[in-house]
């Protein structure tokens, strides 16, 4: 049943319904709040490694997957030269802003097909950012997720109240609801996670009951190229990227309960094969790794499930800046 109401929602999705690239991340109902997601900036965090990409002035997020290499959004940093984008990392109360050397979008991307880009940083990060692993195995609908992103936020009842920052991430969960290669009419294919975003009460409109008002989150202006994460039991590992902010036909505003998002996954053998080669083979993959190798998150983490405008999706959206 729960299928059907995916496929169902992907249906009224290509037929009437809107994407736009991710906008940090919203809040339940009152009285969760905005400060209430908010994760701190110091190496204890295992959201070290969520960085901020700051492209025309403008905060949006990344994730490191190597000492030199972050991946983001293939729309944050498209018609940007290296030289102007700045990777922030945020590990104490100062944040540390690192210099971009080259910037690569995979190829033939076109929003919001294959949206990704790999940042390498002039130097390495420091010590005590995170290095994640990627799960390079497929992860089941219904897998619990765990986003972290520099975006826009506010209470999931109203648009945002708070702007995005490159100095503060927040983070939540939600679930894959779909995992459909297709978000429109144009022919193209790529794979995508999909969520919608469910009030304290479970109303999204691809159903299921929702993670709980403390938890549920869904994308904001800014969130675009945020990592999200599964759970392996030892600690997190990059299941894909937020970079969309979906609107299922159903009237719901952009960010807000009833709205939804998703954006690519990367256990795909060819993202994974370009991800090794503009790192020079260092992404480690989970299939690679011991259990002793993996980010170990601290034991109340774990406990933890844990864009831009919108623009019509029958037509390439522009890219807009939140």
């Amino acid at each position: 049943m729960r299928r059907r109401q995916c496929l169902s929602a992907a249906l009224a999705l290509a037929a009437g319904g809107s994407a736009g690239p991710a906008h940090a991340l919203m809040a339940g109902e009152l009285p969760d709040s905005p400060a209430a997601r908010v994760d701190a900036n110091t190496t204890a965090s295992p959201w070290s490694g969520a960085v901020s990409v700051v492209a025309g002035g403008s905060a949006f997020s990344g994730v490191m997957i190597g000492p030199q290499h972050v991946l983001t959004a293939a729309h944050v940093a498209a018609g940007q030269a290296a030289s102007a984008l700045r990777v922030v990392i945020n590990l104490g109360a100062t944040p540390l802003s690192m210099t971009v050397a080259t910037s690569t979008t995979y190829p033939g991307t076109v929003f919001p097909y294959d949206d990704l880009c790999v940042l390498r940083l002039v130097q390495p990060a420091p010590a005590g950012a995170a290095i994640y692993p990627i799960a390079d195995t497929p992860v089941a609908t219904g897998a619990q997720l765990t986003m972290v992103g520099y975006g826009a936020s506010g209470n999931g009842s109203a648009t945002p109240t708070a702007n995005a920052s490159s100095s503060v991430k927040r983070r939540g969960g939600n679930v894959i609801d779909q995992l459909p290669d297709r978000l429109d009419a144009s022919g193209r294919s790529s794979p995508f996670w999909i969520c919608d975003f469910d009030g304290p009460a479970g109303t999204g409109p691809m159903g299921g009951a929702s993670l709980g008002n403390t938890i549920e989150t869904c994308m904001a202006s800014g969130d675009s190229g945020s990592p999200v994460f599964i759970d392996t039991g030892n600690g997190p590992a990059l299941y894909g990227l937020s970079t969309l902010v979906l609107n299922f036909g159903n009237g719901a505003a952009s960010s807000t309960f009833g709205s939804g998002g998703g954006g690519p996954v990367l256990a795909h053998a060819p993202y994974l094969a370009w991800l090794q080669a503009q790192t020079d083979g260092s992404v480690m993959l989970l299939s690679q790794l011991s259990a002793a190798d993996v980010p170990v998150a601290p034991a109340w983490a774990l406990g933890l499930l844990g864009a831009a405008l919108l623009s019509p999706l029958l037509r390439r959206p522009e890219r807009t800046r939140g």
